[in-house]
């Protein structure tokens, strides 16, 4: 592709140059930038520092996925769109795993479910409660987030990164979740909460 076709100055040029993409995301989610998202969020002061900015869009990405979990009728989550990739409900689980695993560093290390899969959890019920959970244990490392304490250093598997340095797979994973999950709900009559009026 030419420099001309992947100059960055809309989000579809970008889906066109696959080198774009990663920083691309990582700055729409951290800042909040999503137009679509963006009326749908409460009115904000001008400036958001570091820890508002990530609280904001952890709470939105949370807001979205809970609600979807909540949409999907509880005979659609046996549902999957091709054979070889998780069902609706294994999705849930997943990211619920997931939200313990990428939390856990700016919680001080320790996942209470290590060594546990959510991704089998058997009803719909069963999961919003393990869901709800794992959100439960990240609020705590994004409520209690400041523009300070995002700069500290905490461990993260070998390395020694910043606090809010190991909070940006969160925010990825649950955002790229959420919109695998927006396919499934769409194959099954149901609106995703991030374009329902």
């Amino acid at each position: 592709m030419t420099e001309k076709r992947c100059a960055v100055d809309t989000i579809l040029k970008i889906a066109r140059c696959p080198w774009l993409r990663p920083g691309a995301l990582v700055l729409a989610v951290t800042l909040g930038t999503s137009a679509t998202a963006a009326g749908q969020l409460p009115a904000a002061s001008p400036q958001l520092g570091l820890a508002a900015s990530f609280q904001r869009s952890y709470n939105q990405m949370k807001r979205f996925i809970t609600t979807q979990a909540e949409r999907m009728p509880e005979g659609d989550y046996g549902f999957k769109p091709a054979a070889d990739i998780r069902t609706f409900g294994q999705l849930v689980g997943h990211i619920a795993d997931y939200n313990y695993i990428f939390c856990a560093p700016a919680r001080g290390g320790v996942n209470p479910m290590a060594g546990t899969s959510l991704e089998n959890t058997p009803s719909k019920a069963r999961l919003l409660e393990v869901l709800a959970m794992s959100f439960a244990f990240c609020d705590e490392a994004f409520g209690t987030l400041t523009d300070t304490s995002a700069l500290e250093m905490v461990s993260q598997g070998a390395n020694q990164v910043t606090r809010v340095g190991s909070l940006v797979p969160v925010l990825v994973h649950g955002y790229e979740e959420y919109g695998y999950s927006a396919v499934y709900a769409r194959m099954r009559g149901v609106v995703p909460p991030s374009t329902a009026p």
